[in-house]
């Protein structure tokens, strides 16, 4: 983990959807070539392996947690092959029968939006299986999101399955599903011509995509296995929302995966591929989608009456924006203008595409969630204390404060190593916040404090470097405007691995003082990165070429960021230090607008900004 300067150019983006010529899956019957695969082959022994697959838009995972040689595999198939997420993935797990190994394809948004912005997700999929899955196996849809403004703080960080296979012969129950005391039926659902019954689970401090956390685990298991055909993703979104009163929030990832908890076998997905539609499929003749985007993605929610997804010509249909704590309504854009709220539109003979608008409200709310410590088991509801590098720390809170006792230091030497930190907090560019929060130690000692992105690349958006604290409880207020582009999802840190004395921290706030929502002007200069010689970057519509001089031997990755600093493509190059190398991004599902290509290498970075035309 490491902080980096990443400099964005804050511009709108139009949301482009795929038109998709439907298919049935089903007719796609031949095997992958096991021989002569082309694109990526890996031996997995511990939990890695993700990247992009080499020409697609898709992203792939490898994870297994088995330290004993198992032997495992996972095999890429190039773009023009089997829909452009094919893979095939074999297991040999016989000493180890509950060994989790997994293996998966698609969507990878990192820090997303909610599913409404995607359009209508599908995924299309033909596959074949041999062998065992040991203690368990699941085929289908598998992803994250994370919902930091749910009211039950359990359900701010979601797990959720899709499962359309499974080896055994019989059906998956509640006891087979997600065994265990939190595990609950939750009835059934009806999507893409079969019945799915829903369960729900909590993982209590379990490993996740954000650490250890407390999480909500959905499942929706086909009454009756399949092994081709269509997932409407979003039908089952919706239907989850609707039946158990939740909201999914942003998405991470939307992937189908093979997961095995040991067994020996093989997995041959030799079509699978995923579309974002703005159209739904199977939409009645006659009627027309009203399609409601939320700007940001984190300001708030709209229902409508009546509820539906398209609708005749000449219906009448209320919209009603409602805005999450510390945001506010301010109009619709789009098919719609005005701040009236409710608001009744009628619906024409075309599709019509609608934005509610919200902007953070400088009333003082907190952005902090359990800025005192007082919600949650041990009131350490929505922080989590990062041990890593080999550190070790306890905590206990009362009197809104948290006490942190530090039993060892992480081994690395990183103050972040050892951090108390909060996500989900939204900062805007050119908007002005207040930090303010009280803090004390048994001896003079110092510490970080620091908003960032909670992932790679770190972003670092403010920072105190070498605040000192003493034995006396001290009051700390800094104020800091948002340079960087709009980030829905920052976290708040307290690093505190540079010392082994304890550290209590209280009342922590952050408000909105200065409101200012109108985005920068986009003539920021390029930062002194991307003026290193040797990198040449240009767009056209199809395609995002990179050119450069490799400044290293060995791995070097290529990033292409979005205004959010969100990664939305990486691929990796293996080069010769010296030599020039060319590679093109797809450019078929990223949105028009600016974005930056990043080069790693080596512990060096070069950077460029570049335009993806219309």
């Amino acid at each position: 983990m490491s902080a980096k300067n990443f400099v964005v150019v804050a511009i709108v983006l139009t949301v482009v959807f795929q038109v998709f010529a439907s298919v049935d899956p089903c007719v796609y019957t031949t095997p992958l070539p096991v021989d002569g695969r082309t694109e990526v082959a890996r031996n997995v022994s511990s939990n890695q392996g993700m990247g992009d697959i080499p020409g697609t838009d898709f992203h792939y995972e490898l994870w297994f947690n088995d330290n004993s040689s198992p032997t495992v595999s996972m095999q890429l198939y190039p773009a023009n092959q089997g829909g452009g997420a094919a893979f095939y993935a074999s297991w040999a797990n016989s000493g180890n029968q509950t060994a989790n190994y997994l293996a998966r394809t698609g969507y990878f948004w990192g820090n997303g939006q909610t599913y409404e912005n995607y359009g209508n997700i599908y995924c299309d999929f033909s596959f074949n299986r041999t062998g065992t899955g040991g203690a368990w196996s699941y085929f289908g849809i598998y992803g994250w999101s994370r919902n930091p403004g749910a009211a039950n703080p359990n359900d701010r960080l979601i797990e959720f399955y899709v499962v359309e296979d499974w080896f055994n012969d019989g059906q998956l129950t509640h006891w087979t599903v997600c065994p265990g005391q939190n595990c609950t039926s939750q009835g059934t659902i009806t999507v893409d011509g079969g019945t799915y019954h829903i369960y729900t689970n909590y993982q209590i401090n379990e490993p996740s995509i954000d650490g250890p956390r407390t999480f909500l685990q959905i499942f929706s298991v086909r009454q009756g296995k399949r092994q081709c055909g269509t997932v409407s993703v979003t039908e089952h979104f919706e239907e989850w929302e609707r039946q158990l009163d939740i909201t999914l929030g942003n998405l991470y990832e939307v992937k189908f995966k093979v997961e095995v908890g040991g067994g020996t076998g093989t997995f041959d997905a030799h079509y699978l591929t995923f579309s974002q539609e703005e159209t739904p499929r199977g939409i009645p003749d006659g009627h027309f989608p009203v399609i409601v985007n939320i700007s940001p993605s984190t300001g708030g929610s709209v229902s409508r009456n009546p509820t539906a997804i398209a609708y005749e010509p000449g219906t009448s249909v209320e919209l009603t924006a409602m805005a999450n704590a510390g945001w506010e309504f301010t109009g619709w854009s789009g098919g719609a203008t005005g701040s009236t709220n409710p608001l009744t539109i009628t619906t024409g003979n075309a599709a019509m595409n609608i934005t509610a608008v919200f902007a953070l409200s400088a009333d003082g709310t907190n952005l902090v969630k359990n800025g005192d410590f007082s919600a949650g088991t041990g009131g350490m509801s929505d922080w989590t204390l990062n041990s890593w590098g080999d550190s070790e720390a306890t905590t206990s809170t009362s009197n809104g404060s948290v006490s942190i006792n530090i039993v060892t230091l992480p081994t690395t030497g990183h103050n972040y190593d050892l951090q108390l930190v909060q996500s989900g907090i939204p900062l805007l560019q050119g908007n002005k916040y207040r930090l303010s929060f009280e803090a004390t130690a048994v001896a003079a000692r110092t510490m970080q404090v620091m908003f960032q992105m909670p992932e790679d690349p770190w972003t670092t958006f403010y920072s105190v470097d070498n605040l000192t604290l003493t034995t006396a409880t001290g009051t700390f207020i800094y104020e800091f405007t948002m340079e960087d582009a709009d980030y829905a999802n920052a976290r708040l840190g307290f690093n505190i691995g540079n010392s082994d004395v304890n550290v209590t921290i209280g009342n922590v706030s952050v408000v909105l003082i200065d409101e200012n929502t109108s985005i920068r002007s986009s003539s920021v200069a390029p930062s002194a990165a991307a003026q290193n010689r040797g990198l040449r970057v240009t767009a056209k519509r199809s395609a995002v070429n990179v050119r450069f001089n490799a400044q290293n031997s060995g791995a070097t990755e290529l990033r292409l960021y979005n205004l959010k600093g969100e990664v939305v493509a990486r691929t990796t190059l293996r080069t010769v230090a010296g030599r020039n190398y060319s590679y093109n991004f797809s450019t078929r599902r990223i949105p028009n607008g600016v974005y930056v290509v990043a080069v790693h290498s080596g512990g060096s970075v070069m950077q460029s900004r570049v335009a993806v035309p219309k």
